[in-house]
């Protein structure tokens, strides 16, 4: 997962999980050919990761990462 660093001046800075990148960065694995980018595009399809659950678009996710790694 993607992290980026929130706060400024004297406000202390820690680092958060920013889902939307990583999704954005996942699937633009997915459609470059990576079999791992679509399974993470599925997992947090699937779980409702950054996004809300969608079991249909995961189970597409999956079979695409099995048609990336056959192929």
């Amino acid at each position: 997962l993607m992290y980026k660093e929130i706060g400024n001046g004297n406000i202390k800075k820690h680092t958060v999980r920013d889902l939307s990148a990583s999704l954005w960065w996942y699937s633009k694995a997915s459609h470059a050919g990576s079999p791992l980018g679509s399974i993470y595009v599925g997992l947090m399809n699937h779980f409702g990761i950054g996004v809300p659950p969608n079991r249909y678009r995961a189970s597409r996710y999956y079979q695409y990462a099995l048609n990336q790694s056959n192929g």
